[in-house]
């Protein structure tokens, strides 16, 4: 698949038609900064292949912010093609509003029809009235927050209960039409972000990393995680003014240059034989392991095998299985605590939070 245009941005317009064509529903994009997610997703769904759907933010108040054109990430895609957006408030429907585009110069008092719709994560569950059934795609625009925002209680519940709400039962309709496709984007801000915990992909984007692989699909559970590591754009903004300044061995420039999560770098990891140890507890995705003859550190790993207590990786889940097992996180604040990769002490944390 090729991931970039001529001019070195994202694709995003044969990624849309691969997701079609194989039946992709959810579509994460986290890339480093400026390579064209949220452009080539503008530009797709309101100029080049309009289709009715939903713009989404995390918050009320960013999206919001959207009906300002100086922060509105319709305008730049739109201006190039002499066009413009309207964003109208729905009666009776809070927290969502129309899209409509015009070209420049036209009368606002004459909008023409609703391209799509945008709405925030946060109050999406408010929504009353308001009937999403026309709308075949989700741009789940900064999906991952950044870490001075603040998380949403249960945001990753919340984003597939929105889905759920919008996709309703088409796919059991007499003639079945097809599932809304959603197309998750973000910066790679934050690799234990909870749509990611939620769903089992901190280890496949681990894996993605290790193997230098810029997308992975799974076909049978219906999702596909792009990763783009050669960015073209992001090998050229290495000599820009910012970089130059800031040099690129960084987390700043890790992140918006090379797609490496924040703290991803700074993690001693190790090796131990599963043999050795018998399983403690898995949680989630990590299983916590004890070594059978000594008093070696605990491990932390991906892997699973043997019998233990299991614990999912929901709200509920996680805080029975913190009251129970509080003396791993003394442990691992004694330094007793050893993981495999980033990721397994990632979630570890996470867990316990």
């Amino acid at each position: 698949m090729n991931l970039y245009l001529e001019n070195g941005y994202l694709n995003f317009p044969k990624l849309r038609e691969f997701a079609k064509k194989h039946n992709i529903k959810f579509v994460y994009i986290v890339g480093a900064r400026g390579i064209g997610k949220t452009y080539g997703a503008v530009e797709s769904f309101l100029v080049s292949e309009p289709s009715p759907f939903l713009f989404m933010r995390r918050t009320q108040k960013q999206a919001d912010i959207i009906g300002n054109p100086r922060f509105s990430p319709f305008t730049k895609p739109l201006s190039k093609h002499g066009k413009k957006v309207l964003l109208e408030n729905i009666d009776k429907v809070d927290g969502v509003k129309s899209i409509h585009v015009l070209d420049v110069g036209d009368d606002e008092d004459d909008p023409g029809p609703v391209m799509g719709y945008t709405c925030a994560l946060s109050t999406f569950s408010n929504v009353r009235g308001f009937n999403a059934d026309e709308n075949t795609d989700i741009v789940f625009d900064e999906f991952i927050p950044e870490k001075h925002e603040h998380p949403i209680k249960n945001e990753a519940e919340a984003f597939f209960n929105a889905y759920e709400s919008i996709n309703r039962n088409r796919e059991l309709e007499d003639p079945p039409r097809p599932a809304v496709t959603a197309f998750c984007l973000a910066n790679s801000n934050d690799l234990g972000n909870p749509i990611f915990m939620f769903a089992g992909h901190v280890q496949t984007c681990l894996n993605m990393r290790k193997k230098h692989q810029d997308v992975f699909i799974d076909f049978k559970r219906h999702y596909m995680i792009i990763m783009p590591e050669e960015s073209p754009i992001s090998e050229g903004k290495k000599n820009t003014v910012l970089y130059e300044y800031l040099g690129t061995d960084n987390t700043f420039s890790d992140m918006s240059l090379s797609n490496i999560f924040k703290d991803e770098k700074d993690v001693r990891t190790i090796s131990r034989p599963l043999k050795e140890y018998r399983p403690i507890v898995t949680v989630g995705e990590l299983t916590i392991y004890k070594h059978k003859a000594n008093e070696r550190p605990l491990y932390g790993t991906f892997h699973r095998s043997g019998s233990c207590p299991v614990y999912g990786g929901s709200d509920t889940e996680l805080k029975r299985f913190s009251g129970k097992y509080c003396w791993l996180w003394n442990a691992y604040m004694l330094d007793r605590v050893e993981f495999e990769d980033y990721g397994a002490q990632l979630l570890f944390e996470r867990y316990f939070k």
